[in-house]
C-alpha cells in the first residue's frame, strides 16, 4: 500500500467518524422529511457545516491533489448507509415514501456532497497542494 492510499484510507476514516459523531450530536435525520419543520437551523448544520468540515479535514489529511474529490467520499458513503439503517432498521414498517422519499434525499444527498466539495477545495489550498509551477523553486 502506497504512502498516498493509506493517507486516503486515513482521512477517510476519520471524516467518517466526524460525519457520524456530527449526526449523533446534531441529532438530526437528513434523510426524514417532516415538511416544513424539516428546515431548521440543526438541520443547516448538518447539511452544510458539518460535511464541509468533514472536507475539509478529509481534504488536509490526504495532502495531495485530488483532496477534494476524497472529501467528498465520507458523506457519499454514510448517507446510504443512514438512509439503509433508517429504512430497515428504525422505521421498518409505516409508509415509507412518506418517511424516506427518495425525491428529498437525492437533492439532500447532492448537497451534503457539494458541500463537503467546497470544504475539500479549501482543504487542499491549506495543505498547499494547489500550487504553479511558476512559484515552484527547482
Amino acid at each position: 500500500m502506497t504512502d498516498l492510499q493509506r493517507r486516503g484510507i486515513i482521512g477517510i476514516t476519520v471524516g467518517l467518524v466526524i460525519n457520524l459523531v456530527g449526526d449523533l450530536v446534531l441529532d438530526v435525520n437528513v434523510e426524514v422529511y417532516k415538511g416544513i419543520a424539516t428546515f431548521n437551523v440543526l438541520w443547516m448544520l448538518d447539511v452544510f457545516l458539518l460535511p464541509f468540515v468533514v472536507g475539509y479535514v478529509t481534504s488536509l489529511m490526504y495532502k495531495a491533489r485530488g483532496g477534494r474529490y476524497v472529501a467528498c467520499l465520507p458523506p457519499l458513503i454514510l448517507r446510504p448507509l443512514s438512509y439503509l439503517y433508517l429504512h430497515y432498521v428504525a422505521h421498518p414498517v409505516g409508509d415509507f415514501f412518506y418517511q424516506l422519499n427518495l425525491y428529498y434525499w437525492g437533492p439532500m444527498l447532492i448537497l451534503v456532497v457539494e458541500s463537503a466539495n467546497f470544504g475539500g477545495i479549501l482543504g487542499e489550498v491549506k495543505a498547499g497542494v494547489l500550487g504553479t509551477k511558476i512559484n515552484k523553486k527547482s
